[in-house]
């Protein structure tokens, strides 16, 4: 009933190994989005406020929270009035975050430099704000030491287009931030 599959009209042609270390690198390379820029410890939930989803503007959440205003210093201080921290809907990447991703990893094996390698096993977190048209126009990462590797990454960030947030159904600049870890 069933024809008998012999090896010889089988054939596999492998992969090379060049099309393997972008994916291998592609799956090594995490990268998770955050909808929210503030860095809250969590403490057990029997303990923990509750969290309003409300919009909220940076100069709003610092007067809540005087201590949180470092977090800021990027972000010119008559900006903090316009930029939501919390808002009804976040910015969404146009293309996805797989895209940016692979295009990231694309990026840092094509980098004659190898700028990245020293950096291999860290995390950064990249903060930035997400204009009302959907544009990256300010970006700050975390613990950066201006080198290289970090400006390229930054690039990259600047160069994502995102559908923008909105309050009320008005659209307006979000904070947004994309955690990385480098490893190579």
């Amino acid at each position: 009933m069933f024809d008998e599959i012999n090896s010889s009209t089988v054939s596999y042609e492998p992969h090379s190994m060049k099309n393997l270390i972008p994916l291998i690198l592609l799956l090594a390379l995490t990268v998770t989005s955050c909808s929210t820029t503030e860095k809250n410890s969590h403490p057990s939930d029997s303990s923990r406020p509750s969290f309003s989803t409300a919009p909220i503007t940076i100069a709003e959440s610092i007067d809540k929270n005087p201590g949180s205003a470092e977090d800021y210093r990027w972000i010119d201080d008559s900006e903090h009035d316009d930029i939501y921290k919390m808002a009804d809907k976040f910015p969404n990447l146009k293309n996805g975050l797989r895209a940016f991703q692979m295009d990231l990893v694309r990026t840092l094996l094509l980098d004659p430099d190898q700028s990245c390698q020293e950096y291999s096993g860290e995390r950064i977190i990249v903060d930035f704000v997400v204009s009302k048209i959907g544009e990256v126009n300010q970006t700050n990462i975390t613990g950066a030491n201006n080198n290289a590797c970090y400006e390229i990454i930054q690039d990259k960030v600047k160069k994502l287009d995102f559908t923008p947030g909105s309050v009320n159904g008005d659209p307006v600049p979000v904070l947004y931030n994309i955690p990385i870890k480098i490893q190579l």
